[in-house]
């Protein structure tokens, strides 16, 4: 870890993201609630471990100065980040309109190609695939209806 103050204030972004989340998942029907916390739970122990590497790493960037390369980096990263949280955002408001197969094939595609994925039978199996097996889990096994929209 290059650059530890950035690296933990993605964390503790992140991790009030997840707060927020766990709130809100709250409100959903107890069938439904159990596998958006149970990741939440994980997601939040993975940061609080990224936390504490990032903390340590602290010491060990006070005894040498860091380079001017892994700073570009650490910016590259908060760059990345802060697209695929806008993305996530657009995609929670266009799934009622688009409804959930056309905006999540969107979305899929969008975040693939922009970490620059560039085969598109890649990019069209992992986005068709992806949506598709998560939509018969929800509606077929899981007995929950995905928004359906204008499209689809």
């Amino acid at each position: 870890m290059a650059n530890w103050k950035s690296d933990s204030i993605v964390c503790v972004l992140l991790l009030c993201f997840y707060a927020v989340m766990f709130h809100e998942s709250i409100g959903l029907k107890k069938a439904a609630q159990a596998y958006p916390q149970v990741l939440i739970i994980i997601c939040t122990i993975l940061t609080v471990a990224l936390l504490a590497k990032s903390l340590l790493a602290r010491r060990r960037e006070e005894a040498g100065a860091q380079s001017a390369e892994n700073a570009r980096l650490s910016l590259m990263v908060i760059r990345d980040i802060a697209v695929i949280c806008a993305a996530m955002i657009a995609y929670t408001a266009l799934i009622r309109v688009l409804g959930y197969v056309t905006s999540s094939v969107l979305f899929i595609t969008g975040v693939l190609l922009f970490l620059r994925i560039r085969k598109w039978h890649v990019v069209a199996a992992v986005s068709f695939g992806t949506t598709l097996f998560l939509w018969y889990m929800f509606n077929n096994l899981l007995g929950i209806l995905l928004p359906a929209g204008v499209l689809i």
